[in-house]
């Protein structure tokens, strides 16, 4: 059965319950946290998706977590999966981000995108419990159907608080599975649909099986920068459905808070920039169809 046509029966929820127990354990190899420092005092400050291209390893993440160090300096860090580890210096990391506008609010920036290129250490120092995602598990061309279902996937602040007596810090990952947004709500401004994508963010949304419990939905901050990912296609039949159909297809970087919805720039738009940048890259681009 292709999955816009299922019902709610016991087969779709097995289903359900299958992809919502894989695909994020698989996405969060992928994923990372940053902290920034703040007094003295290092706090969780966003999300990115860890890629490798043509041998080289990046962290795609918004433009504007990246400008708490490139415009206001504060040093940035990322946390391992690994108990016990302590969060990883990004120095030496090189930065690649789209253009600020001119009014200094990245709100005014359509793709709000950018890149740390990592150096070997830093790379090292992640792969014991990281993956860096290839290029062939994006999808530059998803065409975002009403009935596909994706998943936004980051570290909110509000679960990561860090615990300053104890020195320690969380990286608690929250993956909300939705659907596209279309408008039920009303449209955010300069809304493109060949730039954006918008998913429903409920944040007084039921348990799964159980529409009378209210799941747990945090503020979404601290997960600018996360991924957006296809779960399953609208045209993808759910019995042969495997967690290898899992594709990166955005970045978000804002949560519409009056319409419910989270949005992100379309992953082709930051990865053009980083062609442009890199053009020593480039076939390894064409090679993926971009």
């Amino acid at each position: 059965m292709l999955l816009a046509d299922c019902k709610a029966d016991a087969g779709f929820e097995a289903f359900v319950n299958r992809f919502m127990t894989e695909c994020p354990r698989i996405i969060q190899r992928n994923t990372i946290a940053f902290f920034g420092e703040k007094n003295r005092q290092q706090l969780q400050c966003g999300s990115g998706v860890l890629l490798e291209i043509g041998g080289r390893h990046f962290i795609l993440t918004a433009a504007h977590v990246l400008d708490l160090h490139s415009s206001h300096g504060i040093p940035l860090w990322v946390m391992p999966d690994e108990i016990g580890k302590r969060v990883i210096s990004l120095d030496g990391a090189v930065l690649f981000a789209s253009e600020m506008p001119e009014s200094r609010d990245r709100r005014d920036d359509p793709m709000d995108a950018g890149f740390l290129e990592l150096p070997p250490q830093i790379v090292s120092e992640l792969l014991p419990s990281k993956e860096f995602l290839p290029l062939r598990n994006i999808d530059i061309r998803d065409p975002f159907r009403a009935r596909s279902w994706y998943m936004t996937v980051g570290y909110p602040y509000e679960v990561n608080l860090p615990d300053h007596d104890r020195r320690s810090h969380t990286s608690t990952l929250f993956a909300y599975a939705s659907w596209p947004y279309t408008g039920e709500r009303g449209m955010p401004p300069n809304f493109n649909p060949g730039f954006d994508l918008l998913v429903h963010y409920m944040r007084n949304d039921s348990t799964e099986g159980d529409e009378s419990v209210l799941a747990y939905v945090p503020e979404p901050p601290g997960v600018s920068g996360c991924g957006m990912w296809r779960l399953a296609a609208a045209d993808k039949h759910i019995e042969t459905w495997t967690a290898d159909d899992i594709r990166l297809v955005g970045i978000q970087h804002s949560w519409q808070r009056g319409l419910e919805t989270l949005r992100g720039v379309r992953a082709i738009h930051p990865l053009r920039m980083l062609a442009l940048s890199l053009p020593e890259l480039m076939p390894f681009f064409q090679l993926d169809g971009m």
